[in-house]
């Protein structure tokens, strides 16, 4: 069990990922960007039609509230398109 919350290579990436987002949001910088377009890259090059998607990336962070009975999202950041490392 201490193994586990020492040395989770998921958890520990999910965070890494929320901490660069948080930053986007508050003092963007490309270091930032360039992390979450990598790991959103590699994603994608892993999944089975890889070759059939578009060549082209981008994202944009989005945050969501719940206002009485509706849920509103605000885009907060939205990034630049930039062309996926696996592109032909």
């Amino acid at each position: 069990m201490l193994a586990q919350l020492l040395w989770n290579p998921r958890w520990n990436e999910t965070l890494f990922l929320v901490s660069c987002a948080e930053r986007l949001v508050d003092q963007p910088t490309a270091h930032s960007e360039n992390e979450i377009f990598a790991r959103i890259a590699a994603d994608l090059a892993r999944g089975p039609e890889a070759a059939a998607l578009p060549a082209w990336l981008t994202f944009r962070l989005t945050f969501l509230s719940r206002e009485g009975e509706t849920i509103a999202g605000e885009v907060l950041f939205q990034s630049q398109p930039r062309r996926r490392p696996a592109a032909p």
